[in-house]
């Protein structure tokens, strides 16, 4: 195990290559801020300065890595940029489901992908059904807003019952399957320092995938929950200053540090760097 200095470099190294290679124009930021506003005011407000940061994560977003191209990718692409336009314009909005929808469409993009392979799925009509829901949920979810994955002990039951009620929403705006990935990026989005995240590659090489059958269950996620909430108990004396140095929870700073030591392939990120070989 890392001691606290180590797991503090550790924390701030990762943060800093995620921040340079993977989050230059990521959406999560903003749909935090944006669910922030909503539970105090039932509205959230997107400003220019989101829209300039929209802007640049679609032109940046590379549909080729998808193997999504031709009539598929035009089909996505019309959507996603008449979606940005109509519901994340300048000024209040008060559906909640557009407030994440580029978070999830970006993180999530494979599942979304199959969606599209259904010739009538709508994103705007995704999205407005997943507002109504959240609408509904808004009072059961804020009280998880106020817990910390390390203060306390873990509440199952509950969490089992949103988790469930969660997943099988999105199964039902999707194409009927279990959705544990796009749940837990929706509900760690609600509570970021309750719920931790967690990708379908960290959870194989985590051990939490049965071999029979890959995908993330309820109990999985609740043994990585119990997991990470110990192996952090080391560290508690470090998280807050971390946390403040960061800008950002102790749980999203170590999927990022796991996101870049297990699902990222380095290599790829390369080119990135701009070495221009000459001759």
């Amino acid at each position: 195990m890392l001691e606290k200095e180590e797991f503090e470099s550790w924390i701030k190294a990762l943060h800093t290559l995620f921040e340079i290679f993977e989050a230059r124009y990521d959406a999560y930021p903003l749909s935090v801020i944006w669910i922030k506003e909503w539970y105090d005011s039932n509205t959230f407000t997107v400003t220019k300065e989101h829209i300039h940061r929209i802007s640049l994560l679609v032109e940046d977003f590379n549909y080729d890595v998808f193997d999504v191209r031709g009539e598929l990718k035009e089909r996505i692409d019309t959507q996603l940029k008449s979606l940005i336009k109509e519901q994340l314009g300048v000024g209040k909005h008060e559906q909640i489901g557009f407030a994440l929808a580029l978070y999830l469409i970006t993180w999530n993009f494979r599942r979304f992908k199959n969606y599209f392979k259904q010739r009538d799925f709508s994103l705007k009509r995704y999205f407005q059904s997943l507002s109504e829901f959240l609408k509904e949920q808004k009072g059961g979810i804020e009280s998880f807003r106020n817990k910390r994955l390390l203060q306390g002990q873990i509440d199952a039951q509950r969490t089992q019952r949103l988790f469930s009620e969660v997943n099988k929403k999105l199964g039902e705006l999707g194409i009927g399957h279990n959705e544990p990935v796009g749940t837990i990026k929706l509900i760690h989005a609600f509570a970021p320092y309750y719920f931790p995240l967690i990708d379908g590659n960290i959870a194989d090489e985590m051990g939490l995938l049965p071999s029979n059958w890959k995908s993330l269950t309820f109990d999985s996620y609740l043994k990585w929950m119990k997991g990470i909430r110990n192996w952090l108990l080391n560290y508690t004396e470090i998280i807050d200053k971390t946390e403040e140095n960061c800008s950002s929870s102790i749980l999203k700073l170590v999927d990022e540090g796991l996101y870049m030591m297990i699902t990222v392939q380095h290599r790829k990120r390369v080119h990135d760097l701009g070495i221009v070989l000459e001759g």
